[in-house]
């Protein structure tokens, strides 16, 4: 599978291999044994092959000739692809994670996804203490832009027949919280086959909010070749207190509560 991520020379081949500008890549690869915690059908685990590949990560990505840009400006470039599969009543999803507050700050660092093939589903769950106050369900499909604000944690779910395939661009200062999710056996919400099931061990949840991916007017183009034109465009993935302003300023689409 070839992508269009002008200018560069991307493809995955079969055996989920990179070839990213000429070079291979071998991926991180999530498994069915590293899920237990955060599936809704503990049956289905039960009764599955632990070694079964759920998707697969290629992180750090960049050409030579940009790799100063991205050390400069403290950014990662990441692919993921998620095979169509269902984990039991549950379609295919990410583990799931928060980000961690900037040091000194209040806002979580912010990270920006875009769907390069295929189309899936974005939960997205704020967090003020041990309360969950906001939950989004994103619909993205190919060529979609998806912003996650500071303090939510996020799970990308694979609910279609065909792969999803996304690039991100995200700090690289930080290391992303997997705990509070695997604590609570999951996120606020499972996107199962018959439907939307809340997550009981959250207690009380408001309801998901679901919407579309909004369209980003100030992003037109690819992420990649974004960033490397005006990196001062993504400053708000270090600078997460600059997302509201953005926001109130029309450059970035109002999602938040």
């Amino acid at each position: 599978m070839k992508l269009n991520i002008s200018p560069l020379r991307v493809e995955i081949k079969p055996n989920f291999t990179l070839l990213f500008e000429g070079r291979k890549i071998k991926p991180n690869i999530r498994r069915l044994s590293e899920m237990r915690d955060v599936l809704l059908d503990k049956e289905f685990y039960r009764k599955s092959d632990k070694r079964i590949k759920l998707y697969y990560m290629y992180r750090d990505l960049h050409r030579k000739d940009d790799e100063k840009i991205f050390y400069r400006e403290k950014i990662r470039f990441d692919i993921t692809v998620i095979p169509p599969r269902r984990l039991g009543i549950e379609f295919v999803k990410t583990a799931g994670h928060y980000h961690p507050a900037v040091k000194g700050k209040k806002y979580s660092y912010i990270e920006i996804y875009e769907i390069l093939h295929g189309h899936g589903l974005f939960l997205l769950q704020k967090r003020d203490g041990n309360k969950i106050t906001d939950v989004i369900i994103i619909e993205g499909k190919k060529g979609d832009k998806i912003i996650v604000p500071p303090n939510y944690g996020h799970i990308t779910i694979n609910n279609s027949k065909s792969f999803l395939v996304m690039c991100n661009l995200v700090s690289s200062v930080f290391k992303s919280c997997y705990r509070p999710i695997k604590q609570k056996h999951g996120g606020a919400y499972f996107i199962c086959v018959d439907g939307i099931k809340k997550n009981e061990r959250y207690g009380n949840l408001p309801k998901p909010r679901i919407i579309k991916a909004r369209n980003i007017k100030s992003m037109r183009g690819n992420i990649y070749k974004l960033f490397i034109k005006n990196p001062k465009m993504f400053e708000f993935l270090n600078k997460p207190e600059k997302y509201y302003k953005m926001e109130r300023a029309g450059l970035l689409p109002k999602i938040t509560k």
